[in-house]
């Protein structure tokens, strides 16, 4: 929670600062050159307008791209888990347990002898662009498009790679609609709008929910107008054609006797275009209701001020809009690069991006700290024994049992890799270092997972305690802990060792 409220008035401030600077900007140009801007006024506001919705669309292609993105790491993690032996055995297909967020709808697996979806409907799409792409070894993107049920649908499309070889393919199928709130908010005031084509110059996403047809009809200018030789015509392809190459820029066309502003910049990673569009007359209509409105009221000055104080709100609250929408998605992405999807636990990544800092410059009171490290005995034997799947499932009770020895303390519980789990303590006696230690192990023992050889399941735990994280580092720390892990496993296992640091000399077992 104070983290959500630090970034938002990290962002407010940042608007107010950059709509402060924008103010004094246009104010010392007001004042060098009074007549010239009362002269150009609707010009410069054009202008002013135009590079305001060219920043606009420049994020709307930053967002974009991180929701796709989004949606690739998404189906590669799923896939990464899929039950694959139960799905060719044909006793039901596991998806995996990660969820891939809201506008999921289903999850489809494709292999050479059969296809299945998770919610049991029939696909056949074996020839699919993106599920040949990712029989190749790539994670592929397909659509958005209306698929055989009339569903407007995006397919993230992963391999699903066991022993080395490609066993099939998972396709992660979303609501294509998220695209059309993306750019949703893409707009000068109430004037203009925006959309997205794909490759082919079909119309996929739209901001104007008044103009959906032109994605559930399948709206391409290319074929419906390419019979038609006129200057609009040319001009509308023309500009759709750059956008198609690979360019961005600024365009013009006549539409209805009107002239259109159009900005336009690609996305990149799947070749699709982003455009932004405004009407002169309805841009002119508003410059002068204000221009004229303020001059009747008093001197030009007045004028001028009255309207740099509006672009500056407007673009104090386009940029906190932003940065809103780009903290949320960070936080989804940040979430999924510091967790391990199989217990939930924070995973070995986080010790060097949060862990490592807190380390070395604590928010807490810099203090006594204790490192634990656990390996679970046995647990090559469980595994040839019981199956992945069982030992899936003992790693996942192990790490709850972790978790709820740690909860109420100060700290982190974090899956180091296979195995193995960290736990971190900030302000505590070394007594109680070791008595958790041997709590743990009791715990875990309580829990009677049957072992391969008649017994339960047993962990080691070695531990490492220090008097201050300012004076002994994060990694001299593992490694002590390591070393004490070390002896904890030689020494007979299903037990806790502790070692201080080197200032320490003593070492304590239980």
């Amino acid at each position: 929670m104070d983290m959500k409220i630090r970034d938002k008035n990290q962002a407010i401030f940042l608007g107010i600062r950059v709509g402060f600077i924008f103010l004094l900007t246009v104010i010392v140009i007001i004042f060098a050159a009074y007549y010239t801007l009362s002269n150009n006024f609707q010009t410069l506001l054009t202008n002013y307008t135009i590079k305001l919705v060219q920043a606009m669309v420049a994020q709307g292609v930053d967002m974009v791209e991180s929701e796709l993105e989004i949606g690739r790491k998404e189906a590669a993690m799923s896939a990464a888990f899929f039950d694959v032996a139960d799905a060719v055995q044909g006793s039901g297909s596991r998806f995996p347990r990660f969820s891939p967020g809201k506008d999921a709808m289903r999850m489809v697996y494709v292999s050479e002898a059969r296809t299945m979806a998770s919610d049991g409907r029939e696909r056949i799409i074996n020839d699919r662009p993106d599920i040949r792409a990712a029989f190749g070894g790539d994670i592929a993107v397909y659509g958005p498009y209306f698929n055989e049920d009339n569903e407007f649908v995006i397919c993230y499309s992963a391999p699903v790679i066991r022993n080395g070889k490609i066993a099939g393919v998972l396709s992660i199928e979303k609501n294509g609609y998220i695209f059309c709130r993306l750019i949703q908010s893409i707009r000068f005031v109430n004037t203009g709008e925006s959309y997205i084509i794909n490759a082919e110059g079909t119309d996929i996403a739209v901001s104007d929910p008044h103009h959906m047809e032109w994605v559930t009809s399948q709206y391409n200018a290319k074929k419906i107008l390419g019979g038609q030789e006129d200057a609009t015509t040319r001009s509308i392809l023309e500009l759709e054609r750059k956008g198609l190459d690979g360019k961005k820029g600024i365009g013009t066309y006549y539409w209805k006797n009107g002239l259109v502003y159009v900005i336009y910049e690609p996305v990149p990673s799947v070749g699709w275009v982003l455009f932004g569009g405004l009407r002169e007359e309805e841009l002119a209509s508003m410059t002068q209701s204000v221009f004229f409105a303020s001059i009747s009221k008093g001197p030009a000055l007045k004028i001028c001020l009255s309207v740099v104080f509006l672009l500056t709100a407007l673009i104090i609250y386009w940029i906190i809009s932003s940065m809103k929408k780009n903290a949320e998605i960070n936080k989804k992405l940040e979430i999924i690069a510091n967790h391990d999807a199989l217990t939930g636990l924070l995973n070995r990544r986080f010790i060097e991006t949060g862990l490592a800092e807190e380390w070395k410059y604590p928010i807490r009171a810099s203090g006594q700290a204790a490192l634990f490290m656990l390996d679970i005995d046995n647990f090559k034997k469980y595994n040839d024994f019981y199956g992945h799947l069982k030992g899936d499932d003992c790693l996942r009770r192990i790490a709850a049992t972790l978790k709820k020895a740690i909860d109420g303390h100060n700290g982190y519980v974090i899956r180091y890799g296979g195995e193995e789990f960290i736990a971190v303590i900030f302000l505590v006696e070394r007594k109680f270092t070791l008595e958790l230690g041997n709590k743990i192990c009791r715990l875990v023992k309580n829990e009677a997972l049957p072992d391969a050889e008649g017994g339960v399941v047993t962990v080691s735990v070695g531990m490492c305690h220090i008097q201050s994280t300012i004076d002994v580092s994060l990694s001299d720390c593992i490694r002590i802990a390591d070393k004490a892990l070390y002896q904890a496993k030689t020494s007979g296992k299903n037990r806790a060792v502790m070692l201080d640091a080197p200032q320490q000399a003593h070492g304590t077992a239980a």
